[in-house]
């Protein structure tokens, strides 16, 4: 059966609205009242329900993008042509010194930077060498990433991390 483009239009609307109509009873519904630890413990790295939003959340996030993405029509296109870099050996070993290199980088500067601010500049050397080029996936990525990490890791999992030698 052939769909015209409207119809399937329409049916990709309905299939993404499902999901995310489905998402939302998660979060509201099914997860409050489906998992009895979450009254005691609240919302922490410990809690048995945490796993179950930070999927649900994800879930919901991504349908409501294809929601966006099928009514629409916009196809987010990578920046590049289409063809393929070599691969030889030279290349491949290069690209994955050069990353090395940065991670060892990053473990010298993890004293004296902090772990935000070295994480940021490896996220964003990561990035960039990626290829990525819009501004605010750079951004967000460069700031975002490790910002929640921090957050995540230092303030709810109260892990240490190293807050480096300058005074901020």
């Amino acid at each position: 059966m052939v769909m015209d483009a409207a119809s399937q239009k329409r049916r990709q609307t309905t299939i993404a609205a499902g999901f995310s109509l489905f998402f939302l009873a998660m979060l509201v519904f099914g997860i409050p009242y489906g998992i009895p630890s979450y009254a005691k413990q609240g919302l922490s790295l410990t809690s048995s329900a945490l796993y179950p939003y930070v999927i649900t959340i994800a879930g919901l996030v991504f349908s409501v993008l294809a929601v966006i993405e099928a009514r629409t029509g916009f196809v987010a296109v990578s920046s590049d042509d289409g063809s393929v870099d070599s691969l030889s050996a030279p290349s491949i070993i290069a690209r994955f010194s050069l990353v090395v290199i940065v991670f060892a980088a990053f473990y010298l500067l993890l004293i004296p930077l902090g772990a935000l601010l070295s994480s940021a500049l490896v996220f964003g050397f990561l990035v960039i060498f990626g290829g990525e080029r819009r501004l605010l996936v750079l951004v967000a990525t460069i700031i975002g990433v490790p910002v929640i990490t921090y957050i995540l890791f230092a303030k709810l999992a109260a892990v240490p991390l190293p807050r480096g030698d300058l005074p901020f």
